[in-house]
């Protein structure tokens, strides 16, 4: 009897039953981390899914890696870095795509605020997972579907061009002042401890210095708690501002958890 060797892989043989969609959210963050190394084709088969969802985002990555490489801005697509990463994803900025990518990357991983995303849309280059099929036609413009905002979406902007966009003067920077008074924390400033002392026990002892001293006097007290208050609220924020333009990791950092958020004016 003769015997046929079939070239077909395990991988393009396999058929999953389930969509990204149906994954939890920790397992859909372990794919998009895969998909970004290459290195997804056992996990899909692992957890049964269908690889239609993995080979769509892996052929965008793949194309929006060989645009940016043509623009010289990322050097080599095949051996890429953290930052080219950071550049891909960046080029889908400002879509839910975008959104829900980052996600699965620290430090937007630890965000409370998580997206919903419709993974349905990525089918559209499902069905042509072959790179060299794809450049028969016009794909910058289908990426293009993938690079819209929501309009439902809350405003934020890749790092470069919230940082651009703030030097000319075009953005407004917003602060959440209760994040960022916690977040100033981090600063080590001697003021994180001493206003908020003042604060609390200027507020503790309003009413017994008013009883047992002068009602001006615990006005006063009072007065001083707020003025602490406001101090160190005001000092939270201008360094939550100054930190989010200085780096890229402390804006993400930041927006991640959202402490800052930006719109442009």
């Amino acid at each position: 009897m003769r015997s046929f060797t079939s070239y077909v892989s395990a991988y393009d043989s396999h058929v999953g039953t389930l969509s990204v969609g149906d994954l939890p959210r920790d397992q859909q963050d372990d794919l998009i981390r895969r998909v970004f190394d290459a290195d997804f084709e056992d996990y899909v088969m692992e957890h049964d899914i269908d690889h239609a969802y993995p080979n769509a985002l892996w052929t965008l990555i793949v194309l929006a890696g060989m645009h940016l490489e043509q623009k010289g801005i990322i050097e080599n697509f095949e051996h890429r870095t953290d930052d080219d990463r950071d550049q891909i994803l960046n080029y889908f900025a400002p879509s839910k795509l975008w959104i829900r990518l980052e996600e699965a990357f620290p430090p937007f991983d630890e965000s409370f605020r998580k997206s919903d995303y419709e993974w349905g849309e990525l089918l559209l280059f499902a069905k042509r997972d072959a790179i060299a099929e794809l450049q028969e036609f016009d794909w910058r413009t289908k990426l293009s579907k993938y690079t819209e905002r929501d309009s439902t979406m809350l405003t934020r902007l890749p790092y470069q061009t919230f940082s651009d966009e703030y030097n000319r003067g075009r953005l407004s920077l917003f602060v959440d002042r209760g994040l960022a008074t916690q977040a100033y924390r981090l600063s080590g400033s001697a003021w994180t401890s001493i206003l908020p002392l003042i604060f609390f026990v200027g507020l503790l002892a309003v009413i017994p210095v008013a009883i047992f001293w002068s009602v001006w006097a615990g006005v006063g007290l009072l007065a001083l708690a707020i003025i602490a208050k406001k101090m160190l609220t005001a000092k939270a924020i201008a360094w939550v501002r100054k930190e989010a333009i200085s780096d890229r990791k402390r804006y993400r950092w930041f927006a991640a958890r959202g402490v800052i958020w930006s719109r442009k004016v």
